[in-house]
């Protein structure tokens, strides 16, 4: 019974035991990002669909709603052979991909924010 309960406690990540618990603490954090990437970018097209938000707000053209997710997959492109061209898989590669991955969702998150005016 002991063993099951700590078998389900999340991983130490400041002092990582094993490699594997070292992936599994980086994909735990490109999760994280992830959520927070997903979150932005729905606030994005939120406001690619109804222009300002305020109280005369117009839909606007679903042509800038198909743009901006347009982008979004060519991004997600981009991050994943970006990532797989500058860590190949093996070893310690595996953690340091996802690491890149993480770096770069986290940066169009804020791309996001930022160049989208997501208040």
């Amino acid at each position: 019974m002991l063993l099951a309960v700590l078998a389900a406690l999340p991983p130490d990540c400041r002092a990582p035991t094993s490699e594997a618990v070292r992936i599994e603490c980086a994909q735990m954090e490109l999760t994280a990002a992830e959520q927070a990437m997903s979150y932005a970018l729905a606030r994005v097209l939120d406001n690619a669909r109804l222009g300002d938000g305020g109280p005369r707000a117009v839909k606007l053209s679903p042509s800038r709603e198909a743009r901006v997710k347009t982008a979004q997959e060519a991004w997600l492109h981009y991050r994943d052979t970006q990532c797989a061209a500058a860590w190949a898989p093996a070893g310690l590669e595996v953690v340091n991909r996802i690491w890149c991955h993480t770096r770069l969702t986290k940066e169009r998150t804020a791309e996001l924010n930022i160049n989208f005016i997501v208040d």
